[in-house]
């Protein structure tokens, strides 16, 4: 069945144009006065590609490393389209076992929610020091390559990013041994000084997990792995745009240096995400669920454990702290996922003959319907 969407406002390179597009499971033309078997007319409403979440574990009480089936449909109600389900810091055993299970659910994924186009490895080789919500206890600060071997195997083929701390033995290496395996290698959860990041950079690490959270601050004397991540314009870095873990004032400084084609918006969300205030637990971690933010207890201050926040409402959340239009940052939650992980030729953006993916959005950018693949959620 051809499904036209009428007199709508579609972003298309870059900008919203008044236009019809029909759509199948493809985008079949976008033009004036198309015509279909079912016709709706949107009156004006705007048409954005679908989202990519790029970094969520889970949410509403849903893990992605055991029910992926229930978090895609959960996601789609926020306007993500596709995602990569990411691991979090488990015994090696229990790592091996997640990835083994999404890569099996990745070939054989119903169509009922949102797209699984990959795995995205958050752990085992981080910091200690700086592992957030990560539990410390399966950390490895020492990098094996014949562990990082079974985790790719275990993935089937699906691996698309891994994480992990650039001060770590044997992270120059991996970080060449991804590249050449066509794997995103991203530094987080880090503590790393500048001199210790910059030969990953070299050798092909070219992603931040979460800038700012989980890594060395900069200051006058060392950039650290967020200045690093700010000013080195070969990396593409995540940001979370909730109002908690990052301030509006050091969103806007990456902004100002990053090219905005290497800012991808995250999620992060996990399974304690979206659920009533209350306590929980992450891979062994306690944590508070207090309003729209998730904490970890420390005798010192806090730490933040994933995001609330929905990925459908960072681009509203953006705008508001940096003043730059939605027409320029609708690109951080779709064509620069898409570009990053592999998939522009048929994710990310408005072109006849991708997928049917889009959201439409109301005058002040609530979301009101998602389609995935030309059906509507």
């Amino acid at each position: 069945m051809l499904t036209v969407l009428k007199n709508a406002n579609v972003y298309i390179n870059d900008s919203f144009v008044k236009k019809d597009i029909a759509i199948s499971q493809k985008i079949e033309r976008i033009g004036n006065n198309l015509s279909g078997d079912k016709e709706i007319d949107l009156e004006g409403r705007y048409i954005t590609p679908g989202f990519i979440d790029i970094h969520v574990h889970g949410r509403g009480g849903i893990d992605a490393a055991s029910d992926c089936e229930a978090l895609s449909i959960e996601l789609a109600k926020n306007g993500v389209t596709s995602f990569l389900p990411t691991t979090l810091t488990l015994s090696v055993e229990d790592t091996l076992k997640a990835m083994s299970y999404l890569a099996d659910y990745i070939d054989s994924q119903s169509a009922k929610g949102a797209e699984v186009l990959g795995i995205y490895s958050e752990g085992i080789f981080f910091s200690k020091e700086k592992c957030g919500a990560q539990n410390p206890d399966y950390i490895k600060e020492s990098i094996d390559i014949s562990l990082v071997e079974k985790i790719i195997e275990s993935g089937k083929g699906h691996l698309k990013v891994m994480a992990y701390a650039p001060e770590n033995d044997g992270s120059v290496e991996l970080s060449a041994y991804l590249k050449e395996k066509g794997i995103r290698a991203s530094m987080g959860h880090t503590n790393a000084l500048e001199k210790e990041i910059k030969p990953c950079v070299d050798a092909g690490l070219s992603g931040v997990t979460h800038l700012y959270n989980g890594m060395r601050w900069m200051n006058h004397l060392e950039l650290g792995a967020s200045g690093v991540g700010v000013f080195d314009e070969r990396l593409y870095v995540e940001l979370i745009v909730d109002g908690y873990h990052v301030n509006k004032e050091f969103i806007n400084i990456a902004f100002e240096f990053k090219p905005i084609d290497k800012i991808i918006f995250i999620s992060d969300n996990v399974h304690l995400s979206g659920l009533p205030e209350g306590k929980g637990s992450m891979g062994g971690v306690p944590v508070i669920i207090k309003a729209d933010k998730l904490i970890v207890d420390q005798s010192e201050g806090y730490s933040l454990a994933g995001s609330c926040l929905r990925l459908c409402d960072s681009v509203k959340n953006a705008n508001k702290m940096t003043g730059i239009s939605f027409e320029k940052l609708i690109k951080c939650v779709t064509i620069n996922p898409a570009e990053y992980i592999g998939v522009s030729d048929r994710k990310g953006s408005i072109e006849e003959g991708k997928d049917a993916d889009i959201n439409i959005f109301d005058k002040e950018f609530n979301l009101i319907k998602t389609y995935i693949k030309g059906e509507e959620i």
